[in-house]
């Protein structure tokens, strides 16, 4: 099985091992970083006796993984359980807790609570992202797991805040699914109890657990398969017994009166992990035919005459638009609703017939008219004894498909449709043959009536003509932002993943990734399968319509968004902390160009990523000072080098801007004519032009550049109290000095910049113009006018007009010198190796495995502390290492930390 968490994971074809990828955002690249995860000390010190994990799984936050390693045939005892934590990086896990399971009573299902309240996108006549109620029961905020065995039984496993190191990481809770049962955590949990059917053993085989909107019980929807009585599954295979009774009553029956059952059981879980004494109660409610909608039929044995294997179970919460459902109107007012979905085969061979079947269930109020409900199945409860609530189980819609095709993997999207994957029914009668063979096909379903979306097209699951047939796929997962698709297909001792772009619109608008966009920014998600679905898909002129497109959207949650460069203050200042959204779109852009394929248009990262810079800047000067009576105070006396450092960095893009402006302006003497953009130089040409006209960056050159000064200012008045103090004071005061720009009289420019941008703002053109300026980072010919004007602005300042200090902006020291080539790359090597946050030389080599690497920018960092858990200040001062602190978890352009390559 696959998962995704930014990357990758599957187990191994052979081993007990997880193995985990990076998938890169840029389609044409392969995964090059690979890690695997240190499996549990019982696996460990004996891996031969433990088959590959199954029933991987993620938590919600991506802070946690599961993963159950099942005996293999040599091992007499049970499997072993397993969940990790993740440190600093994305490559970092650690073993937290693992427990032993008995024989025969593996793992079927798992699935993590805690997914709070989701975002989806409502395309009506008033779009808006909309904010569903809470997913799923309650829970403590810390991690919360929900097992389902073979044996029947469900397990609970809660963390407990604030618990004492010695304490286990879970807290452990099991009950049978088969009958009702209330237990408690401090009960003694006797082994499973094996039930009976037809003379043989049930035994659990497939599971879905299924959480809803506002509902505080979970619902699990399990298939059974029977087997002999003599292969009890909790035996031992190597028991040394002698057994010389008569054959079991089952001696009679032959094989063809075992196998799966033709029905799906579903049970209702509720539990309570804020009382003193934990409890979890089961209440089994439905039993359905899978054969027929007859939701009440009583379990049926496998019968040869009609044969059924069941190849996936869905259980989710979905819209209720099933077009069975009676007509009364307070029926939608139901509290929550789940839909079950069944993909099973009624034929082996030639003449095998895949089946889709759907139900609704729902809860239903005592007080309605139960007459509109006859003939539906309805299973009445309690919850507490305040109110009776009944279940009801509704059949939905039917699809057969064609002979010979069968269905491999079934995945719920988030705005209630589905994809499913279908193998082909003869891969060679492709039109490839020879060169790659269609296998499969991935469609967009409708759940309501369980048909293919007509305004999606499918997509292909393509292999080797050699591959066809040993590899087809057997399961399909979704990325994070639901853009991409993972198949994996495996014969021993070979597995075969493959990344597909996810079905396409027919019309192939860019909108609908928008959406997707604006969902992934606003829940703080990595959008690295966005940008690789976008450049298999699109083309740079997309890049507008897609971004803005998302923003649009984002606008109606971030107000200060919305009102990008307006502002009330008389003098035209702006707040860049109100827009909560902006470092999230600024990364989106560091990620999205720097993936480019197309070298003249990736060139555009550096400007959105020297904004991060500027973004995270500002931050490390704000911790470093606090308001007092006579205005800012630097209270971080301790991280005197780390702010020398940053200050150096900014002199250094102050001076880059006014370079980029100055040079833009003496090459802009004319005004570039409509449909122009193809003329204007690549974006590494001025980089930073685009500053000058977008009021967020203005307003964050004026709040550092008075922090810089006040920096000046402490040095300068500082004594000389010992040997540091006087090399600070020096080194700071020759970054000034050297600098061509009079920084006394820069932040008046600054000033003057950003009032007259908020002027442009005032005629709607030109709002839409700076508006796409932000998305593109380029100049275009419908915002050379605005740019020209905001350069001759600048150039005109009086603070500008000496020609030796033009000369030393415009051209570099150098070439002034006549500096070697070779020199120059030395000098342009050694500042890429400077700390992103810090911005000092690295001086840990990455063999102490404290150096870090962003995955989405490449930038370095050394990690300050191992464990974030364990973390204590640094010799810099509390504050500034709670700045560097805020950083340990992702670059400053939004990307995971990975370890450095030794």
């Amino acid at each position: 099985m696959a998962l995704w968490n930014w990357k990758h994971q599957k187990a191994h074809s052979t081993r007990p091992l997880i193995q985990a990828q990076l998938i890169p955002a840029s389609p044409n690249s392969r995964p090059v970083h690979k890690f695997d995860l240190a499996p549990p000390p019982l696996v460990s010190g004996s891996p031969a006796y433990y088959a590959p994990p199954i029933c991987i799984a993620a938590s919600p936050q991506d802070d946690c993984l599961f993963a159950f390693f099942p005996p293999s045939a040599i091992n007499i005892e049970g499997g072993i359980s397993c969940v990790w934590e993740r440190g600093q990086g994305i490559t970092a896990w650690k073993v937290k807790d693992s427990w032993k399971s008995e024989r025969g009573n593996d793992v079927v299902a798992s699935r993590w609570l805690g997914d709070g309240r989701q975002w989806s996108y409502n395309a009506a006549s008033k779009p808006e992202l909309v904010q569903s109620p809470p997913l799923g029961p309650r829970t403590l905020g810390t991690p919360t797991l929900i097992l389902v065995m073979q044996l029947h039984e469900v397990q609970l496993h809660v963390h407990t805040p604030f618990a004492t190191s010695t304490a286990p990481f879970f807290n452990h809770l099991r009950a049978p699914l088969r009958q009702p049962a209330h237990v408690f955590d401090v009960d003694v949990h006797e082994a499973p109890f094996i039930t009976e059917s037809h003379g043989g053993y049930r035994v659990c085989r497939k599971a879905s657990i299924g959480i809803s909107y506002s509902e505080p019980s979970v619902l699990i929807a399990t298939h059974c398969t029977i087997v002999p009585t003599f292969s009890n599954p909790a035996s031992s295979p190597f028991s040394l017994d002698f057994d010389t009774s008569p054959l079991s009553r089952n001696s009679d029956r032959s094989w063809d009166d075992f196998g799966e059952e033709n029905t799906v059981d579903i049970c209702q879980i509720q539990f309570d992990v804020f009382s003193n004494r934990r409890s979890l109660t089961t209440t089994p409610l439905f039993s359905t035919s899978i054969s027929s909608f007859s939701p009440w039929s009583a379990p049926q044995a496998f019968h040869p005459s009609s044969p059924t294997q069941v190849r996936c179970l869905s259980l989710f919460t979905a819209p209720f638009r099933s077009p069975t459902v009676p007509s009364r109107e307070n029926v939608g007012a139901a509290t929550c609703g789940f839909t079950l979905v069944v993909a099973y085969s009624s034929h082996y061979g030639a003449n095998r017939q895949s089946h889709l079947r759907s139900w609704t269930i729902r809860r239903m109020m005592p007080s309605w008219n139960q007459t509109e409900f006859k003939g539906l199945a309805v299973s009445s409860i309690s919850d507490d004894g305040v109110e009776d609530m009944e279940w009801a189980m509704i059949p939905g819609a039917e699809r057969i498909l064609e002979t010979g095709v069968s269905v491999a993997g079934f995945n719920v999207v988030s705005d209630g449709s589905a994809f499913f994957m279908s193998l082909a029914a003869d891969p060679r009668k492709s039109k490839h043959k020879g060169k790659l063979t269609c296998v499969a096909d991935i469609r967009r379903l409708r759940v309501a009536d369980l048909s293919d979306d007509a305004g999606w097209e499918p997509a292909s699951v393509w292999y080797q003509p050699k591959h066809s047939y040993s590899l087809m796929p057997t399961s399909c997962v979704l990325s994070p932002n639901q853009a991409l698709i993972c198949s994996r297909g495996e014969v021993f001792p070979t597995q075969r993943i493959s990344i597909i772009p996810s079905p396409r619109r027919s019309d192939n608008e860019v909108a609908p990734l928008s959406s997707v966009l604006a969902i992934c920014i606003i829940k703080l998600a990595d959008p690295g399968d966005i940008i690789r679905l976008f450049w298999s898909r699109y083309n740079p002129s997309d890049v507008l319509p897609f971004v803005s497109g998302a923003l649009d959207i984002l606008g109606r949650v971030d107000p200060a968004l919305s009102r990008f460069g307006s502002t009330s203050k008389s003098d035209g200042a702006h707040n860049v902390g109100e827009m909560a959204t902006l470092p999230s779109i600024l990364g989106f852009l560091v990620g999205l160009y720097k993936h480019c394929p197309i070298p003249e248009v990736s060139q555009r990262w550096h400007t959105a990523f020297t904004f991060c810079e500027l973004l995270a800047c500002k931050r490390a000067f704000d911790e470093s000072f606090i308001m007092g009576e006579n205005g800012p105070r630097l209270v971080e006396t301790f991280a005197l080098w780390q702010l020398i450092a940053t200050t150096t960095w900014f002199v250094g893009v102050c001076e880059e801007f006014a370079q980029n402006v100055l040079r833009w302006q003496a090459s802009r003497r004319w005004i570039a004519p409509s449909g122009a953009d193809e003329e204007f130089p690549t974006s590494d040409a001025y980089p930073l032009i685009p500053f000058v006209l977008l009021p967020p960056t203005l307003s964050l050159f004026r709040r550092i550049l008075g922090h810089v000064l006040q920096i000046r200012a402490i040095f300068q008045g500082m004594a000389p109290r010992n040997q540091a103090i006087v090399m600070a004071k020096e080194q700071l005061k020759a970054a000034f000095d050297a600098s061509p720009l009079q920084f006394d009289e820069f932040p008046s420019l600054i000033r003057q910049l950003e009032g007259e941008a908020s002027r442009m703002l005032q005629d709607g053109e030109n709002r839409k113009i700076i508006q796409d300026l932000l998305v593109e980072l380029t100049p275009t010919a419908r915002s050379s006018l605005l740019l020209t004007k905001q350069a001759t602005l600048l150039a005109k300042h009086p603070g500008l007009q000496d020609d030796a200090q033009k000369t030393r902006l415009l051209i570099p020291l150098d070439d002034l010198l006549d500096i070697p080539l070779v020199v120059r790359r030395q000098a342009n090597t050694a500042k890429e190796e400077k700390d992103v946050l810090t911005k000092s030389m690295l001086t840990g080599p990455p063999a102490l495995g404290l150096m870090r690497v962003c995955v989405r920018c490449g930038s370095r960092s050394e990690s300050r502390w191992l464990d974030r858990r364990t973390r204590v200040p640094n010799r810099s001062g509390v504050r500034w290492s709670n700045y560097e602190y805020e950083w340990e978890g992702n670059c400053v352009c939004g990307g995971s930390w990975i370890k450095a390559q030794r």
